[in-house]
């Protein structure tokens, strides 16, 4: 089996990458990261292949290359590395009402930006008022 670990140099894939060198179901490795991947101490790095990425958005034909043919991939890159979008200015208490509102009631889209925190803000901090 190929095995994919994207966000290879980070702490959680570190543990990844030594338990699957040590499986024999796991016959290619690919370690992609934004730096060079080594084998942690100890384990066997015939199976393992580092590859280097600037940007987890594009992938050149060369990366494309190396992941070709993988059965399985497991991502450990934290969403915040795409891009980052400036909020601006909002009171505390607006953000704060917003974030709670959505983990009380269960987040409405995926990627909430400023108008959504202000109209989801201002609204739970409306019916806090009438309660």
């Amino acid at each position: 089996m190929k095995l994919i670990i994207v966000g290879a140099s980070g702490f959680v894939a570190t543990e990844l990458i030594s338990q699957a060198l040590r499986r024999p179901d796991v016959t290619s490795l690919v370690a992609l990261s934004r730096k060079p991947v080594t084998a942690p101490d100890g384990e066997n790095a015939a199976k393992l292949k580092s590859v280097v990425i600037s940007d987890y958005g594009e992938y050149p034909d060369d990366v494309k290359k190396e992941l070709a043919g993988a059965n399985a991939c497991i991502w450990t890159v934290l969403g915040l590395v795409f891009r980052l979008t400036p909020f601006g200015t909002l009171p505390v208490q607006t953000v704060a009402a917003a974030m709670l509102d959505q983990a009380v009631t269960g987040f409405e889209k995926e990627h909430l930006g400023i108008e959504d925190l202000k109209r989801i803000g201002a609204k739970a901090i409306e019916e806090s008022g009438k309660r």
